[in-house]
């Protein structure tokens, strides 16, 4: 939907299976919505950081702030 939207996807270790993908952004199309950093904690589970300016950004149930309070925000 803009120019500087976010994926992440998981290989298997021989780089020959795609195991999950996902695209992460909101409908915003100026660019505001950007995944800058990526981790993996001991439990395999994904955190990404960045900034978004989308409205309809991706939360999930229980996220400390699931509102657009300003032109763009950080997430994390």
């Amino acid at each position: 939907n803009g120019n500087q939207m976010g994926f992440v996807i998981k290989l298997s270790l021989d780089l020959a299976t795609l195991d999950l993908s996902t695209y992460l952004g909101g409908t915003n199309p100026d660019g505001s919505n950007q995944a800058m950093g990526v981790a993996l904690d001991s439990s395999e589970n994904v955190y990404i950081a960045g900034v978004a300016a989308s409205t309809d950004f991706p939360t999930t149930l229980g996220a400390y702030d699931t509102t657009a309070n300003d032109s763009a925000e950080g997430i994390g």
